[in-house]
């Protein structure tokens, strides 16, 4: 069992960084790698393309060894986390006390009921908070509990837990007075498990990679609380044993995808009327990150590590204003696999299945053609299960993939304010 009381000299620096949790937006630092020559290997180039949308590229490298387990570790520090995770909460509450006003007709309890809380189910209900409040703030809350558990060495497991007991605790606890909202205790956790760990492997993969200032400044992007440890210099770097010609990691498969172009917006088969303008632009990031492509050897086993992570964001945009946003996370989180993909004379030949758990989070934002109202909605993935196919020959690839999930849907249609 864990040391949960430190000396003094622990306790003070413990302290010291919830406090730097508060008021952190971005700190200095250097993505470091190992100085020894490292050999390259190979991956597939740049692939460019026109289309409908315009131009698009990406960046692939398909077959790579396994990594078990998760680059960044640490011994795992409960008091710490629990620091971090409490100043969060900390400024979150600094907010609500300061919305006193605007809060206080959810205000259900007196003070004299607050004990119903804990000894009945009456008060567990779906609430009906603003859409930015519910699948915005929350899913960044639940994201935050999980990456401080993340960044102070435990693993998707143990960072779940602490997202649940962090969202249950601003629900029960915090929010004493109020009805306890079952979307909040139920979004939060799931939406920020699917963010949080994304982000996590995504700022891994990055941090791993050659110290170039593209790779510095996307894992200085998605560092968020790896940058507290970083200022004590409690995060020290783990670099690839190999970088592929891109100075990425080599060890991991990866496919990055950038798009964009002009769009024109029909209606009835014309062009949309002024004075909202018919040409519309649109512009996309996709990545993906996969630790189980297989190497030579097939059969059936669980894998090592996550699976694959996946972040996806679009947006579109007309002369006058933002028209669309889509977000999409996914992360698979274990499960099992199989097959082989061989390299031979005539390139690699073989295929690989993955099978596993698997959580999400979807949000779609649309503007209403020549009014401020927006389409908004936002889907928590709950655990459910997804499977995918990749087939290897030669230079051809081909790919199927599918999940079913529970799905925990919040929508905000057109002409409805709040």
């Amino acid at each position: 069992m864990p040391n949960l009381v430190p000396h003094p000299p622990r306790l003070l620096r413990t302290g010291l960084r919830a406090v730097i949790a508060l008021l952190l937006a971005a700190a200095p630092g250097k993505a470091q790698v190992s100085s020894d020559v490292i050999p390259q290997v190979d991956s597939t180039g740049p692939v460019w393309r026109t289309g409908a949308v315009g131009l698009s590229g990406e960046i692939r490298a398909d077959v790579m060894p396994e990594l078990d387990g998760d680059a960044i570790t640490r011994d795992r520090d409960y008091l710490q986390t629990s620091l971090e995770i409490g100043a969060v909460m900390a400024v979150g509450l600094g907010v609500y006390i300061y919305k006193g006003e605007r809060n206080r007709y959810d205000w259900a309890l007196t003070w004299d009921r607050v004990r119903e809380r804990f000894t009945t189910t009456d008060h567990f209900r779906f609430d009906d908070n603003e859409f930015a409040m519910n699948n915005v703030a929350h899913p960044v809350a639940g994201a935050l509990y999980y990456r401080f558990a993340r960044a102070n060495g435990f693993g998707p497991l143990g960072s779940a837990l602490f997202s649940a007991g962090g969202s249950t605790f601003w629900e029960v606890v915090v929010e004493l007075r109020e009805v306890a909202s079952l979307n909040d205790l139920v979004a939060t956790p799931a939406t920020g498990i699917a963010l949080g760990e994304a982000l996590h492997q995504h700022q891994d993969f990055f941090r791993r990679g050659a110290p170039t200032l593209r790779n510095a400044v996307l894992e200085k992007l998605l560092a968020g609380p790896f940058l507290v440890q970083r200022l004590y210099g409690d995060d020290p770097p783990v670099p690839a044993d190999r970088l592929d010609r891109y100075g990425f990691p080599a060890d991991r498969a990866h496919r990055f995808r950038v798009y964009g172009g002009p769009l024109v917006a029909f209606e009835d088969l014309t062009p949309s009327p002024a004075p909202e303008s018919p040409w519309l632009a649109t512009l996309g990031l996709s990545s993906e990150i996969t630790s189980v492509e297989p190497t030579d050897e097939g059969g059936l086993h669980e894998t090592g590590g996550l699976p694959l992570t996946r972040l996806d964001l679009q947006l579109s945009f007309s002369e006058v204003r933002p028209t669309e946003m889509h977000l999409a996370a996914e992360t698979v989180l274990g499960g099992w696999r199989g097959g082989a993909i061989h390299r031979t004379g005539a390139g690699l030949r073989g295929f690989r299945w993955i099978v596993g758990p698997s959580t999400g989070f979807t949000m779609r934002l649309d503007h209403a053609p020549d009014t401020r109202f927006m389409d908004m909605q936002a889907v928590a993935h709950m655990l459910g299960l997804r499977t995918d196919w990749v087939v290897r020959r030669g230079r051809l690839r081909a790919r199927w993939h599918g999940a079913a999930f529970a799905d925990f849907s919040s929508v905000r249609p057109l002409g409805i304010e709040r």
